[in-house]
């Protein structure tokens, strides 16, 4: 089997389904599988796919991407991206690919083989958060008892790869009466674009900030903070796997949807779209949760169960199962001699 992975990444974008294509990919190689990603976007996207071990390829245009599906001759195209271009998708079908796509509910799925709909449903797709794809570090971290304290001694600000609209800012100041025994560490990703704001925010608080950015492995910073502020992108999963009690600001307003999701089923606290959120609504809630142990043990527990980090596990199962009832089908149909 050999396996391309489309997907695109950015500051409009974010990062979240970069990293869901690694994981898969990953999960992929370790089952045998030949694997190549294929990134479009910018830079801070393409680091991070070429820091990951696998085979990729940089794609700028349609021209580039067709060249690259004709050199690899894959078994299968998995695009990972929001509103796959449906003219491409069809042109490769002719080709007698096997298409996949994940988080698309744009006009190209509809023309997809197998869908794959962990946030946004649509006839006809394996849909729910049970495929949101993780690294398999997830999983193993899953899987450990997470012990939640009666004090808050840490809390973890990160809004994604991009915060596009630049919240963190405002989330630095909705903190600034958080008490100091309390320490808070920033993380910003690798296309954040807001520093001088956020620079500001940090010079004139009453009270200090830890702030770090570009960390390449979220895991340990995740698992040890107490409870976090995030975004409703992939983050909030890995959250969630993890069992760590979040506090959720809205990216994008198509993450509300998925915020409410998580709320409902008993994970975070969700405030909505951060452009419609006030600081003082932000550190209620903070304060709320620091003072409600009983809360995040809940929110905790729950996390852990809704988000188990076995999706790139059951995503690339369902593909290859796909693809060899697809070919078995194909030789019941050839001729005996």
């Amino acid at each position: 089997m050999n396996l391309l992975i489309k997907t695109k990444g950015g500051h409009g974008q974010g990062l979240g389904d970069v990293a869901g294509s690694i994981a898969l990919a990953n999960e992929a190689v370790n089952r045998g599988i030949v694997t190549t990603i294929a990134v479009e976007g910018e830079d801070p996207a393409i680091d991070i796919v070429r820091d990951s071990g696998i085979e990729w390829n940089e794609v700028k245009t349609p021209a580039d991407f067709y060249l690259l599906v004709k050199t690899l001759s894959p078994d299968v195209i998995l695009f990972n991206q929001l509103n796959s271009p449906e003219e491409m998708v069809l042109e490769i079908k002719k080709m007698g690919i096997l298409i996949a796509t994940v988080d698309d509910t744009g006009s190209a799925a509809n023309s997809a083989d197998l869908r794959f709909n962990p946030e946004y449903a649509m006839a006809d797709t394996y849909c729910g958060h049970s495929y949101i794809p993780l690294r398999l570090d997830y999983r193993k971290e899953n899987l450990k008892k997470r012990i939640i304290t009666k004090d808050v001694h840490s809390i973890l600000v990160t809004l994604g790869g991009s915060d596009t609209y630049g919240f963190t800012p405002n989330v630095v100041r909705a903190l600034y009466d958080i008490p100091d025994r309390i320490a808070i560490t920033i993380i910003t990703g690798s296309s954040f674009q807001h520093a001088i704001e956020l620079n500001s925010a940090i010079c004139d608080s009453p009270r200090k900030f830890n702030h770090i950015h570009d960390v390449k492995d979220m895991i340990p910073p995740m698992g040890s903070a107490d409870l976090a502020i995030c975004g409703a992108g992939l983050t909030l999963f890995e959250l969630a796997c993890l069992g760590t009690p979040a506090v959720i600001i809205c990216g994008e307003l198509f993450e509300e949807e998925t915020a409410e999701y998580m709320e409902k089923n008993g994970f975070g606290i969700n405030l909505g779209f951060g452009k419609r959120v006030s600081e003082q609504v932000i550190s209620d809630a903070v304060l709320g949760l620091i003072s409600d142990y009983d809360r995040r043990s809940a929110i905790s527990r729950q996390g852990k169960k809704l988000i188990d980090g076995a999706g790139a596990e059951r995503i690339i199962e369902i593909i290859s199962n796909t693809l060899k009832n697809h070919y078995n089908d194909q030789s019941e149909q050839l001729p005996i001699e």
